[in-house]
């Protein structure tokens, strides 16, 4: 007889069967991607910015190139701008030197007619002597009395536009005896100087003492802006 063995436990996977294989997914790579293009961006944006940054630079040094040939272009101007701003201050500087000492003059027409204007009757100037400097005055003269020369110091001290005042003052003064032709009188000497007043202010004082020249020049040079008022 034929006998038929079945083993049952053979045909049942989960008993020893060959079972079937299962494939299982692995972890998921979203991340790492998502990662990656976050990399990428800020490494575009890196190299935008970088990009930007080197084309800003490129721009301002062309501007700084274009402005310094523009400079070298006018710098020939510039430079003679400078030379005539130069002659001009030294053509200010000259003309006022100049008007200041124009200024400073006192016409002696003017002044001995004041200094005649001032002598007392009987009073007689015989000499008047100019320093080097030129301010300095000693004026020489004979005078009937002593009264009279004082009278005269007072006037020039007190009266006179064209002579200082303060710097005025009788040297000597003596008394002599009949001399040939001349009379007994005082002989006397004193010591003052020229004024400092500017002779733009005393244009009254010119006109009436017969300096229009003077005056006709300061009144010009007052139009042109030279001599103050």
């Amino acid at each position: 007889m034929y006998s038929i063995d079945i083993n049952l436990l053979k045909e049942r996977p989960e008993l020893g069967g060959a079972a079937t294989p299962t494939v299982t997914g692995g972890a998921s790579n979203i991340p790492i991607i998502l990662g990656g293009v976050a990399a990428l961006f800020f490494i575009g944006l890196v190299f935008l910015g970088s990009a930007a940054v080197s084309f800003w630079v490129q721009q301002l040094t062309l501007k700084e190139q274009e402005v310094e040939d523009q400079l070298a272009s006018i710098a020939p101007d510039l430079q003679k701008m400078d030379e005539l701003k130069k002659e001009q201050q030294q053509i200010t500087a000259e003309t006022q030197a100049f008007a200041t000492a124009f200024n400073q003059i006192k016409p002696w027409s003017a002044v001995l007619t004041d200094l005649g204007a001032k002598t007392p009757s009987g009073m007689q100037i015989i000499k008047i002597s100019q320093s080097p400097t030129g301010n300095e005055l000693v004026i020489d003269g004979r005078a009937s009395s002593f009264n009279d020369v004082n009278d005269f110091v007072l006037l020039l001290q007190n009266q006179s536009a064209f002579i200082d005042g303060p710097a005025t003052k009788l040297a000597t003064a003596s008394r002599v005896g009949s001399d040939g032709d001349a009379p007994s009188g005082i002989n006397f000497s004193l010591n003052t100087a020229m004024s400092t007043i500017p002779a733009s202010e005393l244009i009254e004082e010119l006109e009436a003492n017969g300096a229009e020249g003077l005056v006709s020049r300061i009144n010009f040079l007052k139009e042109q802006g030279v001599v103050t008022p």
